[in-house]
Parts: structure tokens; C-alpha cells; sequence
């Protein structure tokens, strides 16, 4: 197993920081020009459709100077977001998913307006349905010209995107061919028989390149490992199956370039807004937790005090995102000198792995029993989740020894921010006997975060914690 720590080199998938780069830069410039567009058209959707009907609308409710307008526009441009409709690929260019999202505006709009401001419109339903219809058609259109115009620009050598090729010698000139005609600017190549896979992943780096083209992944020697050098700087991936992989079933998106089919193996960025929803919704629930839980953290503050000699608190130093060292807070549940007859207790270890559990450990207090049983001293590190040390989910926070231990797909955990409760809470728990099973669970909800996925995790927690099940 390796030995290495983790270098502080290492990159939050949430919010990688290599903005500046030049492939970022053609990023942004995309996403700038796709907000204006939609604003834009967004607001004439609005002014048309009170133009069209001009009875149905009270004086100055939809001029430009009132607030109304903006508010509805802001709605729109706030659910595309979420939806998706600003990230790179097909995404933005997908019709179908611009007029559910402008749809489901409009809806939750009617909602709010019912349900918050009055029972009536102040405007006529003519006037609601055709900002409805001209939002959609006014937004796919501006969105079509701005793709020509992409194609335009791409057409004479500007707005290309940075792209290595890592194919063979023959396959790469006819790979560069197909990708300077749809727009892709080759920045960079090497050959798939360079066993350096670090090598590889730097020379990718230093070209500061936005995507990387893979020949066909049976090529390439140590793929995972160059996999997740790229995941964790934010550099999308696509590879050219060949005529035998072309049948195999995949779920990444696929995306023809001139002619050439490629499947889009892209890092799970959750950056920009749903970043930010995911850290508004932590602060929001953990804020509030400690405020109406307050008197029942006094409460055990008070017990753990009176029942054994001790800090109330035990404060342990665990790793975090991109190895950052932090301070988490729990109730103590062991006795005062439970670190120093750890090492005694390691070869009882009840877990395969760097990860230590023991489930009759005689160094838990008879309260600290009760209160790992009803996971009520994990409720401090709500103070954690609250000043952006942790998440409500996300995978459990490590000490520096464990990490020591980790080999190097494990490191891919500490990709995110540590959470309370996980899918490892809910899957069984200390039940679970190997690390990999733990790391593997982490690594699938990487990969698949969603609001819902993060919903679903905290009401099952409650149920297993209501069942203790796995808990020790």
C-alpha cells in the first residue's frame, strides 16, 4: 500500500481553481455570451407579450423601471442554471430541455403567485401565455444564432477549443483533421504506448488544454490513473470508440465532430451555482439545527462532563477537500486516554483496511455507547458544516494516519468536502468490513450527486439512526 499523503496540489471537483487557464477562458466566454442572449431575449419575450396585449396589462407593470420584469427573467435564468442549461457539450444546445426549463418557470411562477402575492393575476392568462411561448422561442433562437456564430468563429481560428490528442502515430493525423474541421484546437499530442502516465497528465496540463481525445481506452496504459488527474483539474475527457466498442452499452454522452463519434467521459464538476445551492442548503440547515438543537447539545454537553472525567468536547484533527488539515468536533464518547491505548486495540481491528472499528471497544464511556448508538455526538460538527469545514453528506472525514495508509484510488474521496452522513451511513454502516467497500460508495455518490441524491441520503439517515442500525 502506498504511504503517501496527500499534497496539497489536489483539486476540489466542486470548485476547481484553475479559472484562468486558456481553456476556461473560452469556457466563460461561451457561458457570458449565452447569459446575455438569453437575457435579452428573456426581457423581449416580456415586453412583446404585454405590447401584444395591451389591455390585459396594468399600467408600468412590465416596463423596463419596475421590478417585475427582471423578477421574472431572473426565475428563468436561475432554473436553466440548475437544469444545466450553461455547462459545455450538448447541453446547451438542447431544445427539448430549454422549453422544460423555461416551462417549469412559469409553473413554479403561477405556484408562487397564487400561493404568496394574490389569488388573480394582475395581468391576463393571454399575456402569461405568450411570455410563455415567446420566452421559448425568443431563447432557441437567440441560442441557434449564437451557435453559428460559435461556428463562424471557430471557422476563422477563433473560439477553438484547447484539445490533446493521445492517440497512435497514423490514427492522431487523421484524429487532428476530423477535429480542426469541427472547431477544436489541437494543442498537443502523444502517443498511447508512453507508459508515464504522470508524464502524460503533465504534458496535458502545461498545454492548458479544456478536453482530451483518447484514441480507444484499450491503448492506453494506466488510464485510471490519468482518469483521475484529469477529473480532479477539470479537463474533460472523450474517447473514439472503435468498431468493436462502438457496441458496447455506454452511459457517457456521445457527440459527433465532424463526422467522428466520440463518447464524453466528463468530470462530475459540481462547480458555480450548484456548488453554491449545495453550500446554501448547509448553511441554512446546519444554522438552524444548532440554534433549535441548542438545548439539547447543552444537555449532553453536561452529561458527557458529569459522567467521566474529561473535555465535554473531543476535538480530533481530520483531513479534508485537497488534503486541508481541519479541526472536527464531536461529543466524547471515550474515555480521556482512548488516543494512547489505540495502538494496543489495532490488532482487534474489525475492518479491512486503513479505517479503524472495533464494535465491543472498551474505551467507549457507558454514555458514549448510547450516544454513538443514536449518532447524537456527531451533532457538533453541525459548527464544522456551518463555517464550510464539512457538508451535511459527503463522505466521512479521515484522520492523517488512515490517509497514510490510502492507496492511490483511495485518495479520490478527498475530492469533495467530508460529510456527516453518507451513502456509507445508510448502506450498512460499521456493518461494512472492507475499506474498499467504503471508498467505493464514496466514489459512486461523486459521481452521481444530485439535490435529490443528497435529500434521499439525509431521510434515510434519520431512519437508520432511528434504528441504529450498524452503529458502534
Amino acid at each position: 500500500m502506498s504511504t503517501t499523503r496527500p499534497a496539497k496540489s489536489i483539486l476540489d471537483v466542486r470548485a476547481p481553481r484553475r479559472w484562468l487557464r486558456r481553456g476556461a477562458l473560452v469556457k466563460w466566454s461561451r457561458v457570458l455570451l449565452l447569459l446575455v442572449s438569453d437575457l435579452a431575449a428573456l426581457v423581449a419575450a416580456w415586453v412583446l407579450a404585454g405590447a401584444l396585449f395591451p389591455g390585459k396589462v396594468p399600467p408600468g407593470f412590465l416596463d423596463l423601471d419596475a421590478p417585475n420584469v427582471w423578477m421574472f427573467v431572473g426565475a428563468t435564468l436561475l432554473v436553466m442554471a440548475v437544469r444545466g442549461l450553461y455547462r459545455g457539450g450538448n447541453y446547451w444546445r438542447s431544445f427539448q430541455d430549454l422549453l422544460q426549463s423555461v416551462s417549469l418557470t412559469f409553473l413554479l411562477l403561477l405556484l408562487f403567485w397564487f400561493i404568496s402575492v394574490e389569488q388573480t393575476f394582475p395581468f391576463g392568462r393571454s399575456v402569461f401565455v405568450g411570455a410563455w411561448l415567446l420566452s421559448a422561442l425568443l431563447v432557441g433562437l437567440g441560442r441557434g444564432i449564437l451557435k453559428q456564430l460559435i461556428v463562424n468563429l471557430r471557422q476563422a481560428d477563433r473560439f477553438r477549443v484547447p484539445t490533446f490528442v493521445v492517440a497512435p502515430v497514423g490514427r492522431s493525423d487523421e484524429m487532428i483533421r476530423f477535429l480542426d474541421a469541427a472547431g477544436y484546437q489541437v494543442v498537443g499530442q502523444a502517443c498511447p504506448s508512453e507508459a508515464n502516465v504522470g508524464r502524460l497528465l503533465e504534458q496535458v496540463l502545461a498545454c492548458d488544454a479544456q478536453e482530451v481525445i483518447v484514441s480507444t481506452l484499450a491503448y492506453l496504459p494506466g488510464l485510471p490513473a490519468f482518469y483521475r488527474g484529469l477529473h480532479a483539474h477539470g479537463v474533460t475527457m472523450r474517447w473514439v470508440p472503435d468498431s468493436g466498442e462502438l457496441l458496447l452499452r455506454q452511459t457517457g454522452t456521445t457527440r459527433i465532430l465532424s463526422g467522428l463519434p466520440t463518447v464524453e467521459v466528463c468530470p462530475p464538476l459540481l462547480g458555480g451555482f450548484d456548488f453554491q445551492l449545495k453550500r446554501l442548503i448547509d448553511i441554512v440547515l446546519a444554522g438552524g439545527g444548532l440554534l433549535v438543537l441548542s438545548p439539547l447539545l447543552l444537555v449532553i454537553a453536561a452529561l458527557v462532563k458529569l459522567t467521566s472525567p474529561g473535555p465535554a468536547f473531543f476535538v480530533q484533527e481530520r483531513i479534508g477537500v485537497r488534503g486541508r488539515l481541519f479541526p472536527m468536533v464531536k461529543f466524547r464518547s471515550m474515555y480521556a486516554d482512548a488516543e494512547a491505548r489505540k495502538a494496543e486495540l489495532l490488532a482487534r481491528n474489525e475492518v479491512e483496511g486503513p479505517l479503524f472499528k472495533l464494535k465491543n471497544d472498551p474505551r467507549i464511556t457507558p454514555l458514549g455507547a448510547f450516544l454513538r448508538r443514536t449518532s447524537l455526538d456527531e451533532l457538533p460538527q453541525l459548527w464544522n458544516v456551518l463555517v464550510g469545514e464539512m457538508s451535511l453528506v459527503g463522505p466521512r472525514p479521515p484522520v492523517p494516519s488512515e490517509v497514510a495508509r490510502y492507496e492511490a484510488w483511495h485518495y479520490d474521496r478527498l475530492l469533495v468536502l467530508p460529510g456527516i452522513t453518507g451513502l456509507w451511513q445508510i448502506s450498512g454502516r460499521s456493518d461494512l468490513k472492507t475499506f474498499d467497500d467504503v471508498v467505493r460508495l464514496d466514489l459512486y455518490y461523486i459521481q452521481n450527486w444530485s439535490l435529490a441524491l443528497d435529500i434521499e441520503i439525509l431521510l434515510k439517515t434519520i431512519g437508520v439512526v432511528l434504528g441504529s442500525k450498524g452503529a458502534y
